[in-house]
């Protein structure tokens, strides 16, 4: 992880992991599993669990409470109400209120992980494909399918992104006007639906002095005073890339600011690993098409020509690099390595001749050809 601790961790109820996280993990927020707590709650609410007014508040308590205040009202009220204030298990609890209650979890990202058991998801994925008498090449196969069309869905999404955005709610609205450039279309029509439950407010005069006017603004369904300052676009701090139309684009210009504190080999491998998910996806957008493939192939060839060159020179120690001639160079280049190896001409050893070697027969007709014309000549 470059050296750098988590920014959220999840646990079960271990009290030793627990004091550990807070040594190893001082600066990462730990939480507890909300599912898992609340598939354990009703094993210790005993004959509450019928109770329809006490599950309501304990359900508010874990997910529908917007203010600290609210929390504890809501707790004291449920303890005093039902007389639970010497129950070990609730006293717990609430002693570790900021890891469960998403009313404390509203600083730290989370993406709504709720559970550590990812074979419920994946379960779920891989409904009808595998069971006790699928073959491993079958599943393979059907494994592969799956993965196929996720990414055949991750490439329309982001074409619909790219080609088109959705209608805002309110016109002339200047976050969402913003928020509709930036964000894919499904997490924009979040953002929007929370944006629009924020419209739902009670307002009133409270001074005006012929040149400013004071008013106090509240939501409808809460106590809550909103301070209005005049936003007109969502700020930076507040943007996550993950939810971005550009979440997937030069990874590596987004972290080139962050500073690693590790060694260099943790760098390099940040960096690595960076550079093959670029890669990776270069690969994928462009593998159904001929001409993408082509073109693809091309560019890292002529990449992988710059690269050394531009090594060569820096070891011959040249400080400045010449690009001019890259382009014209790069095709030659090409061509000299798709020539094929040949081998060399065949050179005759010296001292052997470059006649056939006679049989046997025929050196037996040369020498009888050699006594006859003798015999003639006498």
């Amino acid at each position: 992880m470059g050296n750098r601790p988590p920014i959220t961790i999840f646990t079960d109820q271990d009290s030793a992991m627990s004091n550990a996280i807070k040594v190893v993990f001082p600066t990462t927020h730990h939480r507890l599993y909300l599912w898992h707590i609340s598939k354990n709650a009703p094993s210790h609410f005993g004959s509450l669990n019928s109770n329809l007014e006490f599950q309501k508040l304990w359900k508010k308590c874990c997910t529908g409470c917007e203010s600290v205040i609210e929390f504890q009202e809501t707790w004291d009220e449920m303890i005093r109400r039902y007389d639970i204030s010497d129950n070990n298990w609730f006293n717990l609890m609430y002693t570790v209120r900021e890891k469960w209650s998403t009313m404390f979890t509203k600083g730290s990202f989370t993406a709504g992980i709720k559970s550590s058991q990812r074979s419920e998801s994946t379960n779920n994925l891989l409904t009808g494909i595998a069971n006790i008498t699928t073959s491993l090449t079958h599943f393979s196969l059907a494994y592969e399918n799956i993965v196929a069309g996720l990414r055949s869905k991750e490439l329309d999404e982001d074409f619909r992104c790219k080609q088109g955005k959705p209608v805002t709610a309110v016109k002339y609205s200047g976050i969402l006007e913003h928020a509709v450039k930036i964000y894919t279309c499904k997490m924009y029509m979040l953002f929007e639906k929370e944006f629009l439950h924020s419209l739902a407010t009670l307002w009133r005069e409270v001074t005006n002095d012929g040149l400013f006017c004071t008013y106090e603004v509240k939501e409808e369904a809460n106590e809550r005073v909103h301070m209005c300052r005049n936003v007109t676009s969502i700020p930076n701090q507040y943007i996550l890339k993950r939810w971005t139309k550009e979440a997937k684009r030069g990874m590596m210009l987004y972290e080139k600011n962050i500073h690693f504190p590790g060694n260099k080999e943790e760098v390099e491998l940040v960096w690595r690993h960076s550079m093959m998910r670029i890669a990776s996806n270069l690969i994928y957008k462009c593998q159904g098409n001929d001409s993408t493939r082509q073109m693809c192939q091309e560019g890292l060839m002529n990449l992988e020509v710059k690269l050394d060159r531009q090594l060569a020179r820096l070891k011959l120690g040249e400080a400045h690099v010449d690009d001019n001639d890259d382009h014209g160079n790069v095709a030659k280049d090409k061509e000299k390595d798709e020539m094929p190896l040949l081998d060399p001409p065949h050179a005759r050893p010296k001292g052997v001749r470059n006649a056939r070697i006679k049989g046997h027969f025929e050196k037996r007709k040369t020498k009888s050809s050699i006594k006859i014309s003798s015999t003639n000549i006498i």
